[in-house]
Order: structure tokens, then C-alpha cells, then sequence
């Protein structure tokens, strides 16, 4: 496999799985971090990637990338339904559905028409999260879905001699903890006004965040006035109810 950047090409003369004999995968990177991947194939018979695609698709995966995070970090708009009721959802270790409860079906259902797919395939969410509890006990993620809260997902592997690797899967509402880093990203706030709006959100005051980040008041105060622009709020009592209203509506 070459790599080019983030653009890997990849023979599969040997093996040809499927029929496939070429491989092109892009990586969408996005301000430093990775927002999802591209893999591009090419059947037995077909000519190989040639040095312009793979230009070509150089220069259009940070455009997909940037798109792609602006996409997971489009903000709820305010018209959301409350999360209420208890959902479980129980997976088997070959990730098949063992059992459910009536809210757990309805975000099923959610899910499936957010992915456009049949009642039949388990939501990529659900399959990640799980898979990630096989290997580690415990997982969760985030899900920002059009329309709805900030969706929690919680898998862990249960013990049980009767049925062993079964594991119960949970949706929640996002707490601030969970969410903020998304908001935060959201509104292009740098690693110090993300520190100043940690500590706002904490209670601190203008010179407790100053002795505890070791700067001056009036660097505080400078800092202030750029994270209200970039949230667009004009004081710390609405930059807090921003910054939690998303989850606490």
C-alpha cells in the first residue's frame, strides 16, 4: 500500500477479493482531526488508479472533510424532543438484537430512517459502540442526529454464565460534560478561551480563572470579549445558558 499524504493506493493483484484489483482510500482530515474516510475500488479489468486521481482526490477530501464537520457540528435548533423514558437494548456478542424495550425500538426506528436503511441492518453507531465493548467492557458516543437532542450511546459487556458476551446498550440524554467539547469546536473557540469557558461555566470568577490559569485579570477580561463574539452571547450568564441549554431544554 503507498501512501500519499492522506491518500493510500493499494494493489490487490494477489488475492483480488470480490473481483477487486485496486484500492484508492482518502482520509478526511479537518483542522486536525479525522471526520471519515473514502475507499474507492476498482474492479479486475479496470485500469488502476492513475497519479491524477489520486490528485484529484487529494484536493477534494479536505473540502469533504471540512463539509463533514460542519455537518456533525450543526447545533440542535431549539424544536428538539426531550429524551424520558428508560431505554435498553440488548446485543448479543454476534451483535444481533436479543431483546428491547418500547423507547429503545422508537430510536432504533430514529436511527434507521436517519441512515436511510432497512429495520434489518443494525445502525453503524450501534455496531461501533458495541464492538468497541467486546474489546474494552465499557464504550459510549455521541450521536448529533437533525431535530433531535444530543444522543448518548452507552454499551457495556455483561457478565452472565448463561449467556456469555450479551451487552446492554443504553441511550441517554447527552450530559454538559459530554457535549461541551462538541459546542466548543462548534464555535472555533482556541485552547485558552476553551480553558476561560470551562472555568465561566464552573462559577469562577475573573480573578479565580486568572490565579488558576496563571494570567493576568485583564487577559482574562481580553478573552472574554472574543469568546462572546464567537458564541455570539454578550455576558457569562448567557454564554452559560448557551453553552447548556443544548442539553438541559
Amino acid at each position: 500500500m503507498k501512501k500519499l499524504s492522506n491518500i493510500y493506493d493499494a494493489r490487490i493483484a494477489d488475492q483480488r477479493p470480490a473481483g477487486l484489483e485496486d484500492e484508492l482510500r482518502a482520509v478526511l482530515m479537518r483542522k486536525g482531526k479525522c471526520w471519515g474516510y473514502i475507499t474507492l475500488l476498482r474492479c479486475s479489468g479496470e485500469p488502476f488508479f492513475q497519479p491524477e486521481e489520486r490528485d484529484l482526490l487529494a484536493a477534494a477530501a479536505p473540502v469533504i472533510g471540512n463539509a463533514l464537520r460542519q455537518f456533525r457540528l450543526a447545533l440542535p435548533n431549539g424544536t428538539t424532543q426531550r429524551i424520558q423514558d428508560t431505554r435498553i437494548l440488548i446485543m448479543s456478542r454476534t451483535l444481533g438484537i436479543v431483546s428491547h424495550n418500547q423507547t429503545a425500538r422508537k430510536w432504533l426506528t430514529v436511527l434507521h430512517q436517519w441512515e436511510k436503511t432497512d429495520s434489518e441492518t443494525l445502525p453503524r453507531p450501534i455496531r461501533a459502540v458495541c464492538t468497541n465493548a467486546l474489546e474494552n467492557s465499557t464504550a459510549k458516543v455521541l450521536i448529533t442526529i437533525p431535530d433531535h437532542p444530543y444522543l448518548l450511546l452507552k454499551a457495556s459487556l455483561l457478565k452472565s454464565t448463561a449467556e456469555p458476551g450479551q451487552i446492554a446498550v443504553s441511550f441517554e440524554p447527552a450530559a454538559p460534560p459530554d457535549t461541551m467539547p462538541l459546542l466548543i469546536d462548534a464555535c472555533g473557540l482556541t485552547e485558552r478561551e476553551t480553558d476561560i469557558t470551562d472555568r465561566i461555566i464552573r462559577g469562577l470568577s475573573t480573578k479565580e480563572i486568572a490565579e488558576d490559569l496563571h494570567i493576568s485579570a485583564y487577559t482574562v477580561q481580553d478573552q472574554l470579549k472574543s469568546i462572546f463574539a464567537k458564541t455570539e452571547t454578550g455576558s457569562r450568564r448567557e454564554l452559560m445558558w448557551k453553552m447548556l441549554s443544548y442539553v438541559l431544554e
